[in-house]
């Protein structure tokens, strides 16, 4: 369902199970390919959404807009912003929180824990 708070206008869409089987199956493919990625690559590759968010943020933002009713102002702020926030935290964050690192098990596999 697509709801334009502005206008009031409502529009709804339906998948067959069939269809949505298939775009699961797709982004399963999607997200076992780019968990291939070294890490250092997906932050560069956020770097390139983020930069093309900025580009597009007019786009966006009217978007956001005609979706919810918005005001521009408030889906600016609230939305892109937080959106560019978000990925160059990640982008930065990545390279070090993705890191490939051992992990004791700890006091899983002590007897006690589970008695």
């Amino acid at each position: 369902m697509r709801r334009s708070a502005a206008f009031g206008a409502v529009e709804y869409c339906c998948s067959m199970e069939s269809d949505v089987a298939k775009v699961v199956a797709r982004a399963r493919t999607a997200q076992a390919r780019w968990g291939a990625v070294p890490v250092r690559e997906r932050a560069r590759r956020l770097g390139a959404v983020r930069r093309l968010l900025v580009e597009r943020m007019d786009a966006v933002a009217d978007t956001i807009c005609a979706e919810t009713g918005k005001p521009r102002l408030e889906a600016l702020m609230h939305e892109v912003m937080n959106a560019l926030a978000l990925v160059r935290f990640c982008e930065r964050r990545a390279p070090r929180v993705l890191r490939r690192r051992r992990v004791g098990v700890g006091p899983l596999l002590h007897k006690a824990w589970w008695a």
